[in-house]
């Protein structure tokens, strides 16, 4: 949920002067793109990945401060409630080793992340939705000690005038309807968000090849089928992260209403910049902490931006110098199964993000933003079984889509960006390949388990953990 503040009340002047200096800052950023001042030398990516703690019996442990100390190494940060942590990757050259680089990072550590769980009687487990977690537990007692995540709460409450999150979520077997008085139902969702340094010049390309790729990266990765123990969405955590942190903000002109966590109102038409003055127009400050720094750090921007949580979100990063660089974050993605099924899906992402913005034809063209947003959100509730309309104008399976369509073009995606054979044979033909052939994600192996072994969800996890160390592929699960 972003860098620590240092306050958690503010005053209406210091809204007013935040206001001032956002404008001051998006007027600059406004110049940095007509003069394009951003730099780029050759494509990049890194990863977050956000997980639960867990004790003996599959039940979430709220230890996060505990494990952390334990692990001491400044890639873990703790996320918005003690059940939570995330792991940040290196930034990686894209380039023949990218993807076993990551894969051998990501796997160390890991391993050092699940050593320092089970010395505290601990284990740890990359998943969208922890299906043992209670309503009960994801209260502000159970919120990390930090004064970012305390504003956070105190604002979006605030602004919704106090009135209760209201929790209503009609899934494939169950439904919840329940209201909250906090935002802490947030914390039940964890991904993989994966980021990309792009070319300023084909940013825009970028950004909308990024939203129109998201319902099939969903569906193959969808992870997160259980909430409260019922039956819900395949990656219900898309659900419950719009849901546990809504503030109305505006209407796109086919009449969506826009809120603050937002597959978004339309494509880019000339630069990414549009985001950011939509930022400034129609998102209200949650955080108006005041800095110091000299307005070429963007320091207010970028805070805003970091609480506009676009499922595609335009990054403005800084080096040392405060030379610009322009990033896209695809957040799409649910945390888990496995490591090497977290490197394969960063693989189909890069190898179609790739593919699709450098077609002659921009797909944007041969898609509606409202087929591409009802492909999103339908392939969230039902996974790898929904039909999708794509580009060709016709309707697919997206199993049938992703077998003879999205995964060849993604290896000549990747193929572009100098990645191997062997590489491409690991990653998209012997795991994404054959998880879209068997339809076993990672929603669907859960389903499958408590179907066959009942609805007992700590067995279920701890049968889900004990693979997840094993480091094999959700595929090749047994149920």
């Amino acid at each position: 949920m972003g860098q620590e503040i240092g306050q958690s009340q503010f005053r209406d002047e210091d809204l007013r002067i935040f206001k001032l200096k956002l404008k001051e800052e998006t007027e600059l950023l406004e110049k940095w793109f007509e003069n394009d001042s951003f730099q780029y030398e050759k494509p990049m990516c890194g990863v977050e990945l956000e997980a639960w703690i867990v004790d003996g019996e599959g039940k979430p442990s709220a230890s996060n401060e505990e494990l952390l100390s334990k692990i001491n190494d400044p890639k873990f940060v703790t996320e918005i409630s003690k059940f939570n942590f995330e792991i940040n990757s290196d930034p990686h050259d894209i380039d023949d080793k990218f993807l076993a680089n990551l894969e051998q990072e990501l796997h160390g550590l890991w391993t050092k992340g699940q050593d320092s769980a089970e010395a505290l009687g601990k284990n740890i487990a990359a998943v969208g939705t922890l299906p043992t977690i209670s309503e009960n537990e994801l209260t502000l007692a159970n919120m990390t000690s930090s004064q970012r995540y305390l504003a956070l709460n105190d604002q979006v409450m605030s602004l919704r005038d106090e009135r209760p999150i209201e929790l209503w979520i009609s899934g494939r077997e169950d439904e919840i309807k329940m209201n909250r008085p906090d935002i802490m139902t947030e914390a039940a969702a964890t991904s993989l968000q994966v980021h990309l340094l792009v070319d300023p010049k084909k940013s825009v390309r970028f950004y909308n090849a990024c939203q129109i790729i998201s319902a099939p990266m969903v569906a193959l990765t969808a992870n997160s089928p259980y909430l409260f123990k019922k039956g819900l969405w395949d990656e219900t955590r898309l659900a419950v992260f719009e849901k546990s942190v809504e503030l109305d903000c505006f209407t796109a002109r086919d009449g969506t209403k826009i809120t603050r966590v937002t597959y978004g109102a339309d494509y880019l038409k000339d630069s990414l910049f549009e985001l950011f003055q939509e930022n400034l127009d129609k998102f209200p400050v949650l955080l108006p902490v005041l800095h110091k720094d000299d307005t070429n750090w963007l320091s207010h921007l970028r805070l805003h931006n970091g609480n506009v949580w676009r499922w595609n979100r335009p990054i403005i990063g800084l080096d040392d110098k405060a030379r610009p660089h322009l990033r896209i974050e695809h957040r799409v993605n649910s945390a888990g199964p496995s490591i090497i099924d977290i490197v394969s899906n960063v693989a189909l992402f890069l190898g179609l993000t790739h593919y699709y913005a450098n077609l002659e034809m921009a797909p944007e063209k041969m898609l509606s933003f409202q087929d591409t947003r009802l492909n999103f959100y339908h392939c969230s509730k039902t996974g790898l079984e929904t039909e999708v309309k794509w580009t060709d104008g016709k309707y697919w399976n997206v199993r049938e889509l992703l077998l003879e369509k999205l995964i060849p073009q993604a290896k000549l995606g990747l193929e572009s960006l100098g990645i191997g054979a062997s590489a491409i044979k690991t990653y998209l033909e012997d795991v994404i390949q054959k998880r879209a052939e068997s339809g076993q994600n990672g929603a669907a192996w859960q389903r499958s388990y408590i179907q066959k072994h009942g609805r007992d969800f700590e067995k279920m996890l701890l049968q889900y953990v004990e693979n997840q160390k094993k480091g094999s592929p959700v595929h090749s699960w047994k149920i």
